[in-house]
């Protein structure tokens, strides 16, 4: 892929012909951030290139859109045959991450207590509209989901100290135990999802398309028991026990056959035993994918058919070095790199049951499994 390929778009305006590039995307964070570097094209001819910090800019590969946002940082520098600028931003969502709930104007929903009566997308989208970020709705069964109100839905968030927490963080603890994905495209939209069920037009294999591929297994970050309490609401039963001290313990046997490793988890909301079920499971799903990666590196940013590389698709995966022989893995993580190398894509695959609610213990479907007991 050429230089050219990659371009930062300003009022209207195209910049391209960069010395290096970087742009990272991920199902686990809200928003994308990229980097871009150049330097003039004749030495001793210095050139303003009229790239303000704060301004709106969009990232472009191939004329695909890949991320529309802001740019946080110019850094400008020059030496006596040299003169570069280094361009770094993130997507729209990057305030979600950054900023606070704090609304302004008459709203039906300023008040945390009456969040309660409305739907899981009308509190997400209401959160997003002091930022102007529209919520898109992916899936059918997200969008099922997300139509019920919060009291119906075992939620209740009138212990929220929304001071304290980001706009990120609140909706990712809204969408947490639902197993949705709050996920940010570089499309400008804040899109609510599952783990993918399409594939990406191009499989992974050895030979091919695979520059170099590395199996990273790890069980720091792993429990025995995931125990996670909350305080009693005492709606879905009324007996005293989901009054006082509802909870719930997961059991990692993987772990548990090696060592005693127990978590607890406190819940800032109040919740029923079904919330505290959901959390523990999805903790410990969660950290066993985090430690299952596979991380493989290809030349280029696009596929065969001229489109780029996009998280939370499936692939499929053949590798013979690794023990892969078509398995479906997840792309999790994005990194677009271009360098004095090349052009490339640094792809990270987890297993898709990973971001998926189940009581069932989770088969990663990684054939060097190198977990105790298993």
């Amino acid at each position: 892929m050429s230089n050219e390929s990659v371009e930062l778009r300003i009022n209207g305006r195209k910049y391209c012909g960069w010395k290096s590039f970087n742009l990272k995307r991920s199902i686990d964070s809200l928003c994308g951030a990229f980097s871009v570097e150049a330097s003039d094209l004749f030495s001793g001819n210095p050139k303003d290139w009229n790239i303000k910090i704060g301004q709106s800019c969009s990232i472009y590969i191939n004329n695909q859109l890949t991320l529309s946002g802001y740019i946080d940082d110019v850094h400008i520098k020059y030496e006596e045959d040299s003169h570069m600028i280094n361009v770094i931003g993130r997507d729209n969502t990057a305030d979600l991450v950054d900023c606070s709930h704090y609304p302004y104007g008459e709203s039906t929903l300023n008040q945390v207590s009456e969040w309660k009566s409305k739907s899981i997308c009308k509190i997400i989208q209401y959160l997003c509209d002091s930022f102007q970020i529209n919520v898109v709705l992916e899936d059918f069964n997200v969008a099922k989901i997300v139509s019920n109100n919060i009291k119906t839905d075992t939620e209740n968030f009138s212990t929220f100290n929304i001071g304290e927490q980001s706009v990120g963080e609140l909706i990712s603890k809204i969408c947490m135990t639902r197993a949705i994905l709050p996920v940010c495209y570089g499309d400008g939209c804040l899109t609510l999802t599952r783990a993918g069920n399409g594939y990406s037009s191009d499989a992974l294999a050895d030979g091919v398309n695979i520059l170099s591929a590395e199996l990273i297994q790890s069980n720091k970050d792993r429990y025995s028991h995931y125990v996670v309490k909350g305080q009693g609401i005492g709606e879905t039963t009324q007996e005293l026990r989901d009054w006082i001290t509802p909870n719930y313990v997961y059991e990692d046997h993987t772990i548990e056959y090696s060592r005693r490793r127990p978590k607890i988890f406190y819940l800032d909301t109040m919740a029923n035993n079904e919330k505290c079920k959901k959390r523990a499971i999805w903790e410990a799903r969660r950290r066993l994918a985090e430690g299952r990666k596979l991380r493989i590196v290809v030349q280029g940013f696009c596929q065969y058919d001229g489109f780029v590389w996009k998280i939370n698709k499936l692939v499929r995966v053949y590798s013979i070095y690794l023990g892969f022989l078509g398995d479906s893995l997840l792309i999790s993580d994005i990194n677009f790199v271009l360098d004095d190398g090349g052009s490339k894509t640094i792809l990270e695959l987890v297993s898709k049951e990973a971001y998926e609610l189940k009581e069932t213990p989770l088969n990663v479907g990684f054939p060097y499994d190198l977990s105790a007991g298993d």
